[in-house]
């Protein structure tokens, strides 16, 4: 775990009282082996979190766990979260096309 995600780790743990106690144990019973897996897999965001925290944290506070620990991904994890939190009819896979949506709106705006 590099100094970053512990520090990050720590910044969660001080502002969440949800997370205090397991930043307490990960330098305990070698759970910082299982939370290293997490820091260096290649997609924490479908990793199940060490010790059954899965079971113990709402879908909003994994995100901000891996947002913590892997910053570069929290884009993905954030696909994910609102993946499981809406249906996912209405979130998918296609990008948006945001310049033929910009070209759509302003042709319809009136001329200044």
């Amino acid at each position: 775990m590099s100094d970053e995600q512990w520090q990050n780790l720590q910044v969660l743990a001080h502002h969440c009282v949800w997370f205090t106690d397991v930043f307490d144990r990960i330098n305990k019973d070698s759970a910082e082996v299982k939370w290293r897996h997490l820091c260096e897999c290649e997609s924490p965001e479908s990793t199940p979190l060490p010790d059954i925290l899965d079971q113990r944290v709402t879908k909003i506070q994994h995100l901000m766990i891996i947002r913590a620990i892997r910053p570069s991904r929290f884009i993905p994890a954030a696909q994910k979260f609102a993946s499981d939190s809406i249906s996912k009819k209405i979130v998918s896979d296609n990008s948006i096309d945001l310049s033929s949506i910009i070209k759509t709106v302003v042709a319809a705006l009136p001329p200044s």
